[in-house]
């Protein structure tokens, strides 16, 4: 393999499957240490996605709309709940996010 050597995207992808499927112990190695990234991905989106739903509801119920915007099931709003998710869901999206992502690679 030549240094110069200028190669097209379907080569350089060819060459990365090739060396994935070449070596087990690397494949085995990249799947363990992305599995902690992707799970606390998935209850980061979770995190996310209770907390615009609750901001969602929060004007409907401070403004009593008389349950137009919301559907029956989500009626029952605690007061100061949206507070705790918006602070829980920012710490997540600034601390562990912000260090996972900024690692410098291996």
């Amino acid at each position: 393999m030549k240094i110069d050597e200028k190669l097209s995207v379907m080569e350089l992808l060819k060459r990365a499957v090739k060396l994935i499927f070449s070596n087990i112990n690397l494949a085995f190695f990249l799947f363990l240490c992305s599995l902690p990234l992707f799970c606390f991905l998935i209850f980061l989106e979770l995190s996310l996605q209770t907390t615009i739903s609750l901001a969602y509801q929060f004007p409907s119920y401070k403004l009593n709309l008389g349950g137009y915007f919301l559907l029956q099931d989500q009626i029952n709003l605690p007061e100061n709940d949206l507070i705790p998710w918006l602070i829980q869901t920012s710490m997540l999206y600034f601390f562990p996010t912000a260090f996972l992502t900024s690692l410098p690679p291996p």
